[in-house]
């Protein structure tokens, strides 16, 4: 785990590097989801996070991190270098929520607290092709020396699952929570499309979530009835699940 700086053993066989950098929104369900994706047991993930940061070089946080963010990745793109290179990366984030801020409905939009070159007042289109490329770059770096992996965005639904479902069913009443595939779309379009110029660039693979997580025009909270959402933003074990199938695309990848 090198989020916390903890060393690994370099005897094991590695199959990932899962390069979470903002564990604050995608738990362990993802890493575990992941993990069972192996095609064997004697292949292992390494973990690598710094809680509330995204995967860009060089990030600056006014408020939070300062520059350890940006330090974070520089330090993760040279620890990549030292691996065996045959071993593919997954890029996970929750890139929109740093670029757009919150989307929950009591969230006061502010001047954006990240940047590379310089803060920004608003978000400009200056401010959102400097993010854009700073993903793109950052991507490329890691993909000059492995396969690279980018997660398409989780679907982030604004409302707490379980306890929207919860209270409802108190009241003998079923309600569920979704958010329409327009809106997802809207809401990650400048995320994906830096995504997409990182596959176009050099090569990077999108891995895309909403086949698992979306029907019918909606991404939904639940499954038949259970939730896979822990609150509004984070998949539980049961969502973490269904992504098992989509990741293990990298290894079928690898093989072919």
């Amino acid at each position: 785990v090198i989020g916390k700086m903890m060393d690994f053993d370099r005897n094991v066989v590695t199959s990932i590097i899962l390069k979470i950098t903002d564990f604050t929104h995608y738990p362990l369900s993802v890493v575990t989801a992941v993990a069972k994706a192996l095609p064997s047991e004697e292949l292992h993930a390494l973990e690598w996070s710094r809680s509330g940061c995204r995967t860009i070089k060089g990030l600056i946080q006014d408020r939070a991190h300062g520059e350890l963010c940006g330090q974070h990745i520089a330090d993760s793109i040279e620890r990549s270098r030292s691996l065996d290179p045959s071993a593919p990366l997954l890029i996970v984030d929750r890139i929109s929520g740093g670029i757009h801020g919150a989307n929950e409905s009591h969230y006061v939009k502010e001047a954006p607290a990240e940047y590379i070159y310089g803060p920004y007042a608003t978000r400009t289109d200056e401010y959102f092709a400097e993010m854009q490329n700073g993903m793109i770059e950052t991507a490329c770096a890691f993909a000059d020396h492995r396969p690279v992996y980018m997660l398409r965005p989780i679907p982030e639904l604004k409302l707490d699952v379980p306890r929207v479902m919860g209270r409802a069913a108190m009241l003998g009443k079923v309600k569920r929570v979704s958010i329409s595939l327009q809106e997802y779309e809207e809401r990650h379009r400048i995320a994906m499309y830096a995504q997409d110029q990182a596959a176009e660039r050099c090569g990077v693979t999108i891995l895309d979530p909403r086949p698992y997580l979306c029907t019918d025009g909606r991404c939904w909270g639940d499954v038949d009835g259970v939730p896979i959402y822990s609150d509004d933003d984070h998949l539980s074990e049961r969502g973490g699940q269904l992504l098992i199938p989509l990741f293990q695309q990298m290894f079928t990848d690898s093989i072919n």
